[in-house]
């Protein structure tokens, strides 16, 4: 529990010091859409680490295998495919294992 607790404190204070920084560095970027692609999925990387343990899988791809190993789970996809667009957790899925990270 304290490690969690000071994993969480460490990620906050990381996220109000550091975030003002990169957003300001990045108004100067000439790639600024991959950039920001990159950080999504960075993001995304980091919630799939706090929900399910992973390092290396998106909480979209993840939650795809999630939703075919137990159908009760498939209201998360659904959600997040909702939000994102049809098969998009399919797509993260299917796009990890052609990189070799599932």
């Amino acid at each position: 529990m304290r490690e969690f607790l000071l994993m969480l404190i460490a990620m906050v204070l990381v996220s109000i010091f550091a975030l003002p920084v990169l957003l300001l560095g990045s108004l100067f970027r000439r790639d600024r859409k991959k950039y920001w692609q990159t950080v999504a999925i960075g993001f995304d990387q980091v919630g799939g680490s706090l929900l399910y343990g992973t390092e290396d899988w998106t909480i979209s791809s993840w939650t795809h295998v999630n939703c075919s190993a137990y159908k009760r789970l498939c209201w998360f996809e659904r959600f997040i495919d909702f939000i994102f667009g049809k098969g998009h957790c399919k797509r993260s899925y299917e796009n990890e294992r052609k990189e070799g990270l599932v």
